[in-house]
């Protein structure tokens, strides 16, 4: 990846390889909405790392904790 365009990843319309430039805008917008984020660790190869809130068990409806022993 070059070096001017790794600043511009993200964005739409912003491509590499002459594709449509949406897949990544829309991977960050899905995980954006989720509380996460995505960003891009290393240019040269292209690696990207997602990072992802973890709900603790308290502040999910309908779980129980600590969670009950015993097949389901």
């Amino acid at each position: 990846m070059p070096d001017e365009l790794a600043a511009h990843i993200f964005e739409r319309g912003v491509s590499g390889s002459g594709s449509t430039g949406l897949g990544l805008a829309l991977a960050r917008a899905l995980i954006d909405s989720d509380g996460g984020r995505l960003e891009l660790s290393t240019a040269r190869p292209p690696t990207f790392t997602v990072f992802l809130p973890v709900p603790r068990a308290a502040d999910v409806r309908g779980v129980r904790w600590p969670a009950e022993r015993g097949p389901r």
